[in-house]
């Protein structure tokens, strides 16, 4: 069958396409086996499945996924090269699967001789040597097979084909030790088995594929949710380091930069890729904390915490240190206003649900005394 050619041929044409890929000209031959060299068959073959398959960098779904793994160890390309081998896990699977069912039922058809009947065939016990039997079934079916293709089997009706099998039985004058009709109904449905189990739904298995490709989004975003809390605890962390180290004298931004990165689990990443920019010379230490060197961040309190940062680094480390301080004050401060407004808002609550309840407990207990009294002999 063609799936089949395909999947034979499959190893054969990637390997042709990434050969092109590397080779298409003089100047990229020479740097592709420097590379190969440098990083191994390997490390090239990772490096540019995660090229073709990874979103153009810098581009909206390359910022959005960027955005999506900030609490995670995931960059971006590591990230669709997980994405793409799960993707192939599953399809791998599922030709494994329909391999493994095609080879079982294919031997069943041709080894077993009480197969699937009509009905009316159903209970017809004849007393003949089963072998022997199965043996001429097996000679109508592979005689059949040749002659009668998927699209004949579609096309014409249950009747014109155990009527062929009939005649191939007479033409063959094969021993027949039952009723004609009888084999030619058997032979009929192995024919029909034996086309139906090569078949195959791709319209069925696309669901799941893009199921199982879309999950690690799904799993990344509940994580994001449970962490989010942390992420935030975190950062009151980071801050009270740069305090505590800062506070200590004499100290220095990189000490204090390398602590902090060491010791976070949600930021390491940036704070990594600050630590990598700051010991290049050809960008201004002004620039490092812009978004054009780290990513669009989003989180309003990162930002206020990168510009403490920025400003310790390339103004005044003293006052950045204030600055923290005083936003911790700041902080506390509007964590008592809303612990007040809620211990208020509480207070007004149950001053409200007193008196409702209060109120229901009198018209309860009015009631039995109103419905008593006759009020028509007041008038």
């Amino acid at each position: 069958m063609l799936i089949d050619r395909l999947i034979y041929y499959m190893p054969l044409i990637i390997f042709i396409i990434f050969l092109m890929y590397f080779f298409k000209d003089h100047n990229y031959r020479v740097k592709a086996i420097r590379n190969i060299r440098k990083k191994g068959i390997k490390g090239i073959l990772l490096f540019y499945i995660a090229k073709v398959f990874t979103p153009k960098k810098n581009g909206k779904i390359y910022k959005k996924y960027r955005d999506l793994l900030q609490f995670t160890k995931w960059e971006v390309e590591s990230f669709f090269l997980l994405k793409l081998s799960l993707l192939l896990i599953l399809m791998i699977m599922i030709v494994l699967i329909k391999t493994t069912n095609i080879n079982i039922y294919s031997q069943k058809i041709f080894s077993s001789y009480d197969y699937k009947v009509d009905m009316i065939y159903e209970f017809v016990t004849d007393d003949i040597d089963k072998g022997k039997a199965l043996e001429t079934e097996i000679i109508l079916l592979r005689d059949i097979l040749a002659k009668v293709s998927k699209e004949d089997i579609n096309r014409l009706p249950k009747e014109d084909l155990q009527q062929m099998i009939i005649s191939t039985l007479a033409k063959k004058e094969l021993k027949v030790l039952t009723d004609p009709q009888n084999i030619a109904n058997k032979v009929y449905y192995r024919l029909i088995d034996y086309y139906a189990i090569k078949e195959f739904n791709f319209i069925l298995a696309i669901p799941f594929l893009i199921i199982v490709y879309f999950s690690p989004e799904l799993i990344v975003s509940i994580h994001n949710l449970l962490v989010k809390s942390n992420a935030a605890a975190e950062l009151v962390f980071l801050k009270k380091l740069i305090i505590l180290n800062g506070s200590i004298k004499p100290t220095s931004y990189n000490e204090v930069l390398d602590i902090i990165a060491d010791k976070s689990k949600y930021y390491k990443h940036i704070l990594k890729k600050i630590m990598v920019l700051r010991q290049k010379n050809t960008i201004d230490n002004k620039k490092i904390y812009k978004e054009k060197y780290l990513g669009t961040i989003n989180n309003l309190n990162l930002k206020l915490f990168l510009e403490k940062l920025d400003q310790a680094d390339n103004y005044d480390y003293d006052h950045a240190i204030k600055n923290i301080e005083n936003e911790f004050r700041t902080d506390k401060r509007e964590r008592a206003r809303k612990i007040k407004e809620r211990i208020e808002t509480m207070e007004i609550v149950g001053i409200i649900g007193s008196m409702f309840i209060i109120t229901l407990i009198t018209i309860y207990l009015l009631l039995p005394w109103l419905s008593s009294y006759n009020l028509n002999s007041i008038l």
